[in-house]
């Protein structure tokens, strides 16, 4: 120790104009080997550390400097003279730099569940992710892997090994076309995309003591005002880090959550695309970006990103599944999950379990809330025992307080009811705010708290206000809630994680379409419900949202429904498909006022058709007998109005009849159970699977359909005509009847570029019939007839 106190001291320290101009951007080695020397020889003599110490060094060492000067002008006048600059500005940019590295690490370090007996961090748990590279940044591509647009970048080499090794330090990748400078991290919901922030910056800090040569920043979406974000990206983020000069100082940006500003409402498709020309088009090139986002909010094709590195996160593999289950037997090693998941790993039976695990997030849940897994689970049933387990584990703490009445402290069972009705009425209020947060002002506003609290707690609680504050952390479960401070003045709390509030905001939209229809009278028979009753509900539960901008809600309220009693969605279709046809009749506005709803008249009408449409349409799904038949009036409700796809890829149980269906495309949908009956239509069908499907009395023209698989399909009495193309499809049962055809050659090449689950000529053949055309000639028409 004594000569490396010695080296240190004898060193020649060269000040550089940086050090009075710019402390972020000055060469620190010798504050951080003075610190390093500070630690060994405070270990030496075992005296403890507190956890901020380098922070708290730093700042001193700044500080010493600015008092020395001051203290002491005369001695470096000459130092003034030549710099013109005080210290003291440079020693504030520096404390205010590193107060943020602090809370930037906190984010990885600190327990996930606060103001709990559970000490695991997301450093003890985190698995370092695979990732794969889009086709349009990569050099070159495996010939047989040309279908899939991300391809994988390492079987051994993590995403933070890339980001450490090239894209940080900016050294080129042979494997990419260019030596990028903004990066897009693109994965599911739950995927991980914000613990890849907390880990990525983490570890940049402490590969460079604190004090690295790039400083680094990070901040997420929600914190911003989406739209002022959008308009001026660099003058709203300088807001929070003044102390940077964004137009000259080089770092390194790291930007969380691109989907939220979408979620949040009020952002379109157009919006994003400027973001991105606004980020991609800096002034300032020595700003290095890393964005992430959920996939849907990201046209990987889009123009607008030429230029830019685009990754996915990979899901976890069987042997990262085990790892992260390892990582959290340390803390919990009577675990249930954790004990059981060799079985799920290696049995077939529990294949769809292991699935769902490959999103580390809801292994954190199971885990968490020790809950028994069976292989007949769904992810439905998986969120109830969840749900039920951390209910049960809330009221063994608090079931007993004085708080509670009597009523409430006796029956567990109703307690969990009304708990859970509560929590999806959050999630509810959270998913309508322009902000993914709700503040503990506003929940207590809430009608649906004042009701939790006069269901569960004793009536002398309403006469004061400061006891129903003190109460407000009785009325949460710590696990789905975290506080926050994204409101300057009050105290906000938000969900854990956003599936969560996902999840039961899709269920929120469930339970009350079930509460308004199923409603019973006085001889419990179902009340009749009126157009203009069920109206007020749809349009609260629409409100100022577009429904499919959170693609997760629109699919768990898909899964939600699909494992729902049969006979409760029975009832919900008969008492229900009567509204819908009515206000079909009325585009689904029976009311409208613009600057409430803050969406166009078009806009609300799709979106209380979709959320109808979803509703009605599940319920069809196991339910042959019942269906839908759709106009051509009405028929664009069902497709995109800007692109003519397909909502939400499946459709079941339909008739569309008499339709001009022009331009309508299928990519990557599933139909079952569907006739298309008269009409003239124009198709794009790729990608898809098609099952009990009829085409009858149709004229189909101009129409490509490839790559698709085609289950128990029929064309009855159909017209198919000019520039129709059939190719690479896949044929299982398949049944043509009185098809007009151009010629025999079109017969020969649909037999030749398709494939059939039996020789197509066994059971068809060609007619040749003279008819006569729109003219009164005679012509030559060619059919194609089944034959048993």
């Amino acid at each position: 120790m004594q000569k490396e106190y010695k080296d240190f001291l004898e060193q020649n320290v060269v000040l550089k104009k940086s050090f009075f101009e710019n402390i972020l951007q000055a060469d620190n080695s010798y504050l951080i080997a003075s610190y390093n020397l500070f630690k060994k020889f405070s270990e030496n003599i075992e005296i403890p550390l507190p956890l901020d110490i380098r922070s708290i060094y730093y700042i001193n060492y700044r500080e010493n400097i600015k008092n020395e000067y001051q203290n002491n002008k005369d001695r470096y006048q000459e130092l003034v003279n030549f710099f013109d600059n005080p210290l003291s500005l440079q020693s504030d940019k520096l404390a205010l730099l590193l107060s943020k590295y602090d809370e930037f690490k906190n984010f990885y370090t600190i327990p996930l569940q606060q103001n709990s007996e559970c000490k695991e961090t997301l450093e003890d748990l985190y698995i370092e992710p695979l990732f794969s590279v889009f086709e349009n940044n990569l050099v070159s591509i495996k010939e047989d892997d040309h279908f899939n647009k991300f391809h994988l970048y390492s079987e051994k080499k993590t995403i933070h090994d890339f980001f450490s090794e090239y894209f940080l330090k900016g050294n080129k990748n042979n494997k990419l076309k260019e030596n990028y400078d903004m990066a897009f991290v693109l994965g599911q919901p739950g995927q991980g995309k914000t613990s890849f922030c907390y880990k990525l910056i983490h570890d940049y800090l402490e590969s460079h003591s604190d004090l690295p040569p790039v400083p680094i920043i990070f901040l997420k979406i929600r914190e911003l005002v989406a739209k002022d974000f959008i308009n001026n990206p660099f003058e709203e983020i300088g807001r929070r880090f003044h102390f940077m000069d964004f137009n000259e100082d080089e770092f390194i940006l790291i930007i969380d959550g691109l989907d939220e500003a979408y979620m949040s409402g009020g952002i379109t498709d157009s919006d994003l695309r400027n973001l991105y020309e606004r980020l991609k088009k800096r002034v300032n090139k020595k700003i290095k970006i890393v964005l992430t986002s959920r996939f849907n909010y990201l046209n990987t094709g889009d123009s607008c990103l030429d230029g830019t590195l685009i990754l996915q996160l990979n899901e976890l593999t069987d042997k990262q599944i085990i790892n992260y289950c390892s990582n959290f037997k340390k803390f919990h090693p009577e675990n249930l999950l954790i004990n059981k998941i060799e079985l799920i790993i290696g049995n077939e039976q529990y294949r769809h379990i292991r699935e769902l695990l490959r999103q580390a997030v809801l292994i954190y849940f199971i885990a968490i809330s020790n809950i028994d897994i069976d292989e007949r689970d769904s992810k439905t049933k998986i969120y109830d025992k969840i749900f039920d387990s951390l209910a049960q584990r809330s009221w063994d703490s608090n079931g007993q307080l004085d708080y509670f009445n009597s009523r409430i402290k006796s029956d567990v069972n109703l307690y969990k009811r009304y708990l859970k009705e509560y929590i999806r009425n959050i999630a509810f209020e959270i998913y309508q705010s322009p902000k993914l947060f709700i503040t503990v002002k506003k929940l207590l506003e809430l009608e649906s708290t004042k009701l939790f609290v006069k269901r569960c707690f004793q009536k002398d609680l309403f006469s004061s206000e400061e006891q129903l504050q003190e109460i407000s952390k009785y009325l949460l479960i710590s696990f789905y809630f975290q506080q926050t401070n994204k409101s300057s003045s009050e105290t906000a709390l938000e969900f854990f994680h956003n599936s969560l509030w996902e999840y039961l905001t899709a269920e929120f939209f469930w339970e009350e379409n079930k509460k308004i229809l199923l409603q019973k009278d006085e001889y419990e028979e179902l009340k009749t419900i009126c157009k203009e009753d069920y109206f007020v509900f749809l349009n609260k539960i629409v409100g100022n949202k577009a429904f499919g901008s959170i693609s997760s809600i629109s699919q768990n309220l898909i899964e939600i429904i699909e494992v729902e009693d049969n006979d409760i969605k029975r009832e919900v279709y008969e008492q229900s498909k009567d509204c819908f046809y009515e206000l079909l009749k009325v585009d689904f506005l029976l009311e409208f006022q613009y600057k409430k709803d803050g969406l166009t008249a078009i806009e609300k009408s799709q979106q209380l058709f979709n959320v109808f449409w979803s509703f009605i349409h599940e319920c069809c799904v196991n339910c042959q007998e019942l269906s839908f038949v759709f106009f051509d009036e009405n028929l664009n409700y069902l497709f995109d109005n800007s692109g003519g796809f397909l909502i939400f890829e499946r459709l079941f149980n339909t008739v569309i009849a008499e339709s001009s269906m022009n331009s309508k495309i299928f990519v990557d949908s599933y139909l079952y159970n569907v006739l298309f009956d008269s009409g003239i239509c124009v198709f794009d069908i790729s990608h898809s699977y098609f099952v009990n499907i009829c085409f009858k009395n149709i004229y189909l023209t101009r129409s490509l359909i490839q790559d698709n698989d085609f289950e128990n399909i029929v064309f009855e009495e159909c017209q198919i005509k000019e520039l129709v193309s059939f190719a690479d499809n896949d044929f299982r049962d398949i049944k043509m009847n009185n098809v007009e055809i151009l010629d025999k050659s079109w017969y020969n090449e649909f037999i030749k570029h398709n494939n059939f689950d039996k020789p197509f000529e066994e059971n068809h053949k060609i007619e040749t019939r003279i008819e006569e055309n729109h003219n009164k000639e005679k012509v030559k028409k060619f059919y194609i007839v089944y034959e048993e």
